[in-house]
């Protein structure tokens, strides 16, 4: 069947779409590029204007708070009374000493000057002057001697003079702003404190606040009069612009004003401490010149976005046709589409439809694959096939199944009135959603249709926790008419202690024999005088060593043990049942072991869940039994193997602990369940040494390194290589070396 396309017609509609779909988005990305950087920016003007102002109030409000504090000091300064000094030049030296040290210390002070009412004299931290010779040195351009003096005698409050410009020595010019404090003694004026401040300590800071975008910034008193300014714009002198700021109330204010037909930001900021008003003026055009710029470039960059995207959307589209239209036609070849006259994308699209529908389908299986697999997961868990939490997350990492917690338990829920499948899966759906906080909890049905066994993980085994959690579940399955039992295994510290916990778990649920059903049981509150019963025998060790050394008498004699024990000791079920799970546990660790090293695909054992198929213990004794010597064959048809790699196993132990101080032969015997002879003797077969020659060996050896490598002393070293008498230590150095260990170190040295 052929199916007619037509690529040109296709081609040109997907241009033009690919064009306006990059081109209107380019438009309105523009549009609020441009409105986001306006907005930005005036915000960054403003917060940055009421930010600098800020920091210049509180470092100017500071310099003033300092001065005054200085004119309180004076004040204050017995030796700078007038009465107490009767001489002029005892009171110039006296007054000169003492505000030298002010102006010192104050950066920002240049001159400090005194005078007593009735005295013919300034005085200053430099020198005494009559108000002419003042007036000579600091020539105030608009402060005429008589109204210098008239101010300074009739001085009755704080005064401050704005910048103004003083002639100094008749030769320097240079800008002042004034002070003037009265000086008070017991609440009567006696004279006034004069301090000459240099306008640049005010203005070094006011620059700070308009220097990115050339403004202007000024400071007023409490009266509106300028007091500095960085720039003298005529605008100040406006009686308008001066009614403006006193109409200003706030004591943070920001607006936008025109002034001599210009724009600008202003920011006022008043001092609650001073009575000053800090003001900045930005113009806005040169700050919005920036703006413009942008939008410029912005404009000229969307024009090349466009045409670069053009060609690229078209020389893309051109080249990409081709795997396009081979693309339909193996959709083609693959689906086989009935209807004619379809082009390449709904051709595609209905393959996409078959595709997902097969997908979905697919997605389902894998669905229900993931659940077995979880169930499986359980399963080899409780039947002891999972040695730690380690091993549990990576076989589980797949199917999303993980354990974070350090405690764990088995809860069997036996479950009455259930009649099908679908009310099941509910059930167990509803126990995770109810465990899972504050627990990990996962679980699976039994083959007995009415238990479900779950594993729960806690991060601690507070019994109270998990009890109310129960209760609650309880009563979440009476409002389902449903009576449901539940059984507690005690908690474990490790994952592979599970089986002992469904064992537990198990018991418990048997007991509802004599507690009734809709219970819930733990295992630890189940009465059972365990003192009536001999300890079961301590023979799994010995087991799995006399499996690994092919000794079919000894496994066979422990076998025996086990089974005479529980024959004649009459112990109950759950000690039988527990029993033989540590057999089968410790047989199947041995195989695994087995088959670690050597890849040796032993038949499986019996499980915990397979426990209730056997009909009498010895039954399951004949077939551990049999297994056992299965192995052992194999192991004595490689013997040599299977001794070499106990040997090394062995000597591998013995370097690793040579240096402890609880080493022994003893130790190494218990260690492999061997006797010391046996151990002995089987050691210097498969090293030709004894036991004690080769870990002499070994210390001498460390000991050596040690005095060539560190700067440790004779005493730790020895201790270090596990001689605690030094004495023997370098008796035994000297006896195989033929040196003492001092000398040894001394000579490597050389």
């Amino acid at each position: 069947m052929k199916i007619r396309v037509k690529p040109t017609r296709l081609f040109v509609n997907y241009l033009i779409s690919y064009v306006g779909i990059l081109f209107i988005p380019l438009i309105i990305i523009g549009a609020m590029v441009y409105s986001n950087f306006v907005n930005i920016l005036t915000e960054e003007i403003i917060t940055n204007n009421l930010n600098n102002l800020s920091k210049v109030q509180y470092v100017i409000d500071g310099n003033l708070t300092q001065i005054e504090k200085i004119s309180n000091q004076i004040n204050l300064v017995p030796k700078l009374k007038s009465y107490e000094m009767h001489y002029h030049w005892i009171k110039a030296d006296t007054i000169r000493n003492t505000l030298c040290h002010y102006v010192t210390t104050n950066k920002d002070i240049d001159n400090i000057f005194i005078y007593y009412h009735g005295d013919e004299y300034l005085f200053s931290s430099t020198s005494s002057y009559t108000f002419p010779m003042f007036k000579a040195i600091y020539n105030y351009t608009d402060w005429s001697v008589e109204d210098m003096y008239e101010d300074i005698v009739e001085l009755k409050q704080t005064q401050l003079r704005p910048s103004e410009n003083v002639i100094y020595n008749k030769d320097h010019l240079k800008k002042y702003i004034t002070l003037l404090y009265p000086l008070n003694r017991n609440t009567s004026i006696e004279g006034t404190i004069i301090f000459m401040i240099p306008e640049e300590s005010f203005q070094s800071v006011l620059k700070d606040t308009i220097n990115t975008y050339r403004g202007n910034s000024f400071i007023l008193d409490g009266n509106n009069n300028i007091v500095t300014c960085l720039k003298d714009s005529p605008y100040l002198r406006s009686n308008d612009f001066t009614s403006y700021l006193k109409g200003i109330t706030a004591n943070h204010y920001t607006e936008t004003v025109t002034l001599d037909d210009e724009k600008y930001f202003l920011t006022y900021v008043k001092s609650s401490q001073t009575d000053f008003k800090y003001v900045s003026m930005v113009p806005i055009d040169k700050v919005m010149g920036k703006v413009k710029h942008t939008k410029y470039r912005i404009f000229y960059s969307l024009v090349i976005i466009l045409a670069v995207g053009i060609i690229v959307i078209y020389y893309t589209m051109h080249i990409n046709y081709t795997p396009i239209k081979q693309l339909k036609n193996y959709a083609v070849n693959l689906i086989k589409p009935e209807k004619q006259g379809m082009n390449a994308i709904e051709i595609l699209r209905s393959t996409m439809d078959t595709l997902t529908s097969e997908n979905n389908q697919l997605s389902s299986t894998i669905k229900d694959n993931t659940s077995a697999a979880k169930d499986y997961l359980l399963f080899c868990l409780f039947k002891g096939q999972i040695d730690s939490n380690e091993d549990f997350n990576k076989k589980g990492e797949r199917i999303n199944l993980s354990l974070t917690k350090s405690c764990y338990r088995a809860i069997l829920f036996k479950l009455n009135g259930l009649n099908t499948k679908e009310k099941k899966i509910y059930i167990i759906e509803q126990l995770h959603i109810l465990l899972n906080n504050p627990f990990e909890a996962f679980g699976r049905e039994l083959i007995d249709e009415n238990n479900v066994i779950f594993l729960l993980a806690s991060d601690d085994s507070d019994i109270e926790i998990l009890q109310r959690k129960l209760l609650s579940i309880q009563d979440f399955f009476k409002e389902h008419d449903l009576i449901i039992t539940i059984g507690v295994g005690n908690s474990y510290t490790e994952l592979n202690q599970m089986p002992n916990s469904y064992l537990e778990a198990c018991t418990a649920i048997d007991y509802r024999f004599v507690k009734g059903n809709d219970q819930i049981i733990y295992y630890n509150e189940i009465v059972i005088d365990s003192s009536k019963f001999v300890k079961p025998p301590n023979d799994l060790n010995k087991l799995s060593v006399a499996i690994k050394q092919g000794n079919t008498e000894q496994v066979d004699q422990i076998l025996v043990n086990i089974l005479s024990y529980i024959k004649d000791n009459n112990p109950p079920l759950f000690i039988v049942k527990r029993l033989c799970y540590e057999l089968i546990n410790s047989v199947t660790k041995t195989m695994n072991d087995i088959n670690k090293e050597y890849a040796v695909p032993f038949k499986r054992l019996p499980h915990v869940f397979s426990l209730s198929e056997f009909e009498t213990v010895d039954h399951l004794t004949k077939i551990i039994k049999r297994v056992c010597i299965n192995v052992c064959s194999y192991i004595n048809d490689n013997q040599e193997m299977f001794t070499s790699e106990l040997a090394n196993q062995v000597v591998n132990y013995v370097k690793e602990n040579y240096s402890s101080c609880d080493f022994s032969v003893k130790s190494i015997a218990q260690k492999f369940n061997m006797s010391v002879p046996y151990l002995s003797q089987f050691f210097k077969n498969h090293t030709n040494l004894t036991i004690q020659d080769y870990t002499t060996s070994l210390k001498i050896d460390k000991a050596k390194e040690l005095l060539i490598s560190t700067k440790m002393t004779i005493n730790q070293i020895a201790e270090e290589v596990g001689y605690y008498n030094v004495t023997s230590f370098i008796r035994r150095f000297k006896q195989l070396i033929g040196t003492t260990p001092g000398r040894y170190r001394k000579d490597y040295k050389n």
